[in-house]
């Protein structure tokens, strides 16, 4: 049983927690009132001001007197994938939501349904967006700009150091420094609360009114209005003036921009790191409080923070260096694109080097493989031109569908000698894994990966990579039931303790779809059920719409067509159909409107499918002959009895994938190819590891094939071994043949004697369903009058569906005279 994967990324939190309202902070009821005059006339504002203008402070306190729901983001530099920023619109928390507004929802899976999911709020709601300017990607920034031409409702306010380049398709206001800055009724105030007065007049001439000047010169015990004011003066007398434990942890803990508890006592040495924490808060100093449900985090401002960082590097290079290394080790797990970053501010090039090679694949695995490409690009020079690093970069380029970049790259790391073979041929491996298409080639890489693991000492969230990309390559190949399985499982396990979310989700993801291919639909369903929605980032080129394949493959092989045929839709919508997953879907989803017989599902499966590109081979599967297999059966359901012989003379003898064989075999025994129908099933008898659902139609064709030729025996015992695989999972849909014989041969075997009896009834009702005969029974009647057609007495027939034998027998009279009949043999003889 799997433990239940939490949603989000380790560092979600700093992406959507609103700054913590601080002590003495000054009110800015001005900037509220213009930002709420602004967003009523607009629906973006942008507030655009240097740093250190305030605009922070002032929109977190708009947000915490807004009595609507208000969204707050703050950007990185590592943001470079719009997506996965974008979805934070929808799972970030929304205050002041009302109840019935706060719903779980699944992680959205495309820019257009964050859209939705913001513009369906009945709430009405405003996104903010610190730091809009951090955003280094175009792409990124394209994101957000969809989201915002695809409102109508939904404010949004953009807070930037600069004005940015966007193309809105909606107008906009400006708050400029000019409205941030303070006045002298907020400087009379801020001083009516401080000990020292100082006169408001001379603090306005001295900054200007510019806010983070204004504060720290507020603060500062030994200002003097009379100095000329300069910024890094400015700071520099705050620090120097603090008591000397309280500097050292701002000298410290200023290395790195964002920082908890842990951090702070590793970086300090120290374990009371909270409480200076929060001293620097009530010092006044520029440092902002995040809390959420996972505990408190501090962040300092970025102006006082590169000075501090300045100042250290200038006064002690060596602590700098070795704060920075340590900064990089500890946020080695947690943020490995910071940590790498820390260790190059330490010019430590092997701790770099050695961070990327324990780190990349996980990066790429979560999601991040632009912004590894990224940081690689930002490397040192003597780093950037290592063969690794070149051959780590052509394999990120792949991963996000540049394969002219990562051409270039794997011919340029070609041309470089190295000494590091190994860990080059790591990365060519697992790139193929992720790129190539031929089964051949898949399971080559596939081998080499697994020796690899087994045999060369590994990072710990490497192997746990490995682990996850071989079980999700084995998945494709389907060479071993349970295979699979038993990788992505371990790899779930591994994940979750080494606190890699994103793996751990994508791994559980996965199971799920490898439980459900082996035939165990119940673990599959209840491991979809723990993941709640499986949140969409650069992976969802591999894995967009697993979940809803997986429940209509489920349905589908359970008969719950109307079921299957709305998630395999679902599925088919990512990448319009061309994701692996998609495409899978629109097979699945012909095969299901195939069996409900009706001409216009038919048709538009038939038009579905001819879009498809039908590659010989994709993702590692025989794609033509999905594609065949399912124009076969459409138009065998569409009346073209010799299209669809013709299409499934095309499917090679030899082919190996189960679910095709049997699905050939039962074609070629409804259009009457004996012959070519018992050698399918002798090669499916030869082989002892079939998926259940498989194996059920295996026997039910060999069943049916014995009944033929007058071999009861054989007949009835191949049709128990079906129904002793299938009744644990549900596998309705062989037994539901549109083959008359098939529910014929289930009467018998009723009659014959069966552990199944209740079973057999509820397959027989299935059969009922669409008669006209039927129609005038109720569901409950039809269900009764399946199991009247078994052995069972009337008690057997009241436990097995929960009823009472009078209730039973109020049925039984019931379903006599819609009939038309007096007698329980008499109904059963009725053919309905």
């Amino acid at each position: 049983m799997l433990t239940p994967v939490p949603g989000g990324g380790p560092s979600d939190w700093e992406h959507t927690t609103q700054p913590a309202e601080r002590p003495n902070v000054i009110p800015r009821a001005r900037v509220v009132s213009q930002l709420a005059a602004a967003l009523s006339r607009t629906q973006v504002v942008f507030v655009v001001a240097p740093a250190g203008s305030g605009k922070t402070t002032a929109c977190a306190q708009w947000a915490r007197s807004h009595p609507h729901p208000v969204i707050w983001l703050t950007a990185s530099r590592f943001d470079t994938n719009p997506l996965d920023f974008v979805r934070l619109m929808a799972s970030a928390p929304r205050p002041n939501a009302s109840s019935g507004a706060r719903r779980r929802i699944r992680p959205p899976e495309s820019i257009r349904e964050v859209t939705a999911l913001l513009e369906a709020y009945t709430d009405p709601t405003t996104v903010v967006i610190d730091d809009l300017h951090r955003i280094e990607s175009s792409d990124a920034l394209a994101g957000v700009e969809e989201v915002i031409n695809g409102c109508e409702k939904t404010r949004f306010i953009l807070i930037s150091r600069t004005a940015m380049k966007m193309d809105l398709s909606t107008e906009s206001s400006l708050i400029d420094r000019s409205e941030l800055d303070f006045d002298l009724d907020e400087l009379d105030l801020a001083i009516s609360t401080m000990p020292r007065k100082i006169p408001s007049a001379e603090i306005l001439t001295l900054t200007g009114g510019w806010v983070a000047g204004s504060v720290l010169a507020l603060h500062q015990p030994g200002f003097d209005p009379s100095a000329q004011f300069q910024l890094a003066s400015l700071f520099d007398r705050t620090l120097d003036q603090l008591p000397p434990d309280l500097r050292e942890f701002v000298d410290a803990t200023s290395i790195t921009a964002t920082f908890d508890r842990d951090l702070a006592s590793a970086l300090t040495g120290n374990e009371d790191s909270s409480h200076r924490a929060e001293a620097c808060v009530r010092a006044g100093l520029l440092i902002d409080v995040l809390r959420d449900g996972l505990g408190t985090r501090f962040r300092w401002h970025d102006l006082f923070a590169e000075h501090c960082q300045r100042r250290l590097l200038q006064r002690d290079p060596a602590r700098y260096r070795e704060l920075n290394a340590i900064a990089a080790r500890h946020l080695a797990m947690s943020r490995p694109h910071e940590a790498i970053d820390h260790a190059n501010r330490a010019m430590d090039a092997q701790l770099a080097l050695d961070l990327i090679r324990n780190q990349w694949l996980p990066l790429v695995l979560e999601g991040q493989a632009s912004t590894l490409d990224a940081i690689c690009q930002r490397l040192p020079p003597e780093l950037a031109a290592d063969a690794f690093v070149i051959t780590l970069r052509a394999c990120c380029a792949a991963i996000v569908g540049d394969e002219l970049k990562a051409g270039i790259l794997r011919d340029r790391a070609e041309r470089i000698g190295t000494d590091r073979a190994t860990e080059v041929g790591l990365v060519s491996d697992v790139a193929t894994l992720l790129t190539a298409n031929p089964a051949g080639t898949l399971a080559d890489a596939c081998d080499a990966l697994q020796h690899r693991l087994r045999t060369q000492p590994l990072p710990p969230s490497t192997s746990v990579g490995l682990l996850f990309i071989l079980g999700w390559t084995e998945l494709r190949l389907r060479r071993e039931v349970g295979g699979a399985a038993r990788l992505l499982r371990s790899a779930h396990r591994e994940a979750t303790a080494q606190g890699l979310t994103r793996i751990a989700r994508h791994a559980a993801a996965n199971l799920s779809f490898a439980l459900a291919y082996d035939g165990n639909f119940s673990a599959a369903l209840d491991t979809l059920d723990l993941l709640g929605g499986i949140a969409s980032d650069e992976w969802d080129t591999y894995d967009g719409g697993l979940e809803d394949f997986c429940r209509g493959f489920i349905a589908y092989w359970r008969h719950d067509l109307e079921t299957a045929r709305i998630k395999l839709q679902a599925a088919r919508a990512h990448g319009d159909g061309s994701l692996p997953y998609g495409a899978l879907a629109t097979v699945f989803d012909a095969l299901a409107a195939a069996e409900t017989r009706n001409a216009n599902h038919i048709a538009d499966a038939a038009s579905n499918i001819m879009q498809l590109d039908a590659q010989a081979t994709r993702n590692g599967l025989p794609w033509q002959i999905y594609v065949r297999l399912a124009r076969a059966f459409l138009a065998y359901a569409g009346g073209r009895q010799d299209i669809a012989e013709s299409l499934a003379r095309s499917i090679p003898p030899d082919i190996t994938t189960p679910t095709v064989l049997v699905k050939t075999a039962i074609l070629y025994r409804w259009i009457g190819l004996t012959t070519e129908s018992e050698q399918a099933l002798r090669v499916l008898s030869s082989r002892s590891d079939l998926p259940s659902y498989v194996a059920v139609s295996a026997a039910l064709a060999r069943s049916m094939a014995a009944f033929k030729t007058n071999r009861d025996r054989t007949a009835h015992i191949e049709l128990e071994h079906a129904l002793d695989l299938a009744e644990p999972e549900s596998i309705a849909l062989p037994f539901t043949d549109h083959d008359p014989t098939v529910r014929s041969a289930l009467e018998l075997h009723a009659k014959w004697g069966s552990r199944h009896e209740a079973w057999i009834g509820q397959l027989l009702a299935d059969h009922d369903t669409d008669s006209p005969t039927a129609a005038n029974l109720t569901q409950k009647e039809r269900e009764v009058l399946s199991l009247l057609r078994t052995s069972m007495t009337a008690a057997e027939i009241a436990e097995a569906l929960h009823l009472s034998v009078n209730t039973i027998k109020t049925h039984q009279r019931s379903i006599y005279r819609k009939l038309g009949v007096t007698s329980r043999r008499q109904a059963i003889q009725t053919r309905i």
